[in-house]
């Protein structure tokens, strides 16, 4: 297992970060396109929208990761029961703005599962990251765009090595000393 800090997004990168890292699709789109091209592939879901959304149309993804909320705001208990029907979600911790060594870990066990669930409590954007650095190349990582639709990211050597680069303008923090 690789050792990854703990990290915060600076004010610098929030502009950056807003861009889709992948092609957007609308809904229908996604779906069929996932029916047709997902077999054999890890499919990661960042988010509780994205994931419910897949789970109710038969797409059963490799990994979700969710927090309870849609643009910082409670979902409501349908898409919760969605959620929690399709694996027992793993807790863990990982403050708005952050990506969090708990995290890191969650993710590599979890992409060693034929199908796991992470529920974080604060909250799971910036965890695309980790979960396109770690995920094998092929699979593919969604998430949800607000008002637009959904962002796929092919992993590839590019998408992880952008992603890398990215992270080296976080600041690493020492989390612990918070509690």
């Amino acid at each position: 297992m690789t050792a990854y800090p703990d990290l915060r997004l600076p004010e610098s990168l929030r502009e950056e970060l807003r861009k889709p890292c992948g092609k957007v699709y609308q809904k229908k789109e996604i779906i069929e396109f996932l029916k047709k091209t997902a077999s054999g592939r890890k499919i990661i879901c960042v988010g509780d929208f994205v994931s419910s959304r897949l789970l109710e149309r038969g797409i059963r993804p490799s990994l979700i990761i969710w927090d309870k909320k849609t643009k910082r705001t409670p979902i409501d208990e349908g898409v919760i029961s969605i959620l929690e029907r399709f694996h027992t979600p793993r807790l863990i911790k990982n403050p708005a703005g952050r990506i969090t060594k708990e995290s890191w870990s969650a993710i590599e066990d979890s992409l060693k599962e034929e199908e796991a669930s992470i529920l974080i409590e604060g909250e799971e954007d910036l965890l695309t990251i980790p979960s396109t650095i770690l995920a094998p190349d092929g699979s593919y990582v969604l998430y949800g765009l607000p008002g637009r639709g959904f962002v796929l990211i092919v992993v590839d050597s590019n998408i992880k090595t952008f992603f890398r680069n990215l992270l080296q303008e976080f600041v690493e923090e020492n989390l612990q000393d918070e509690d």
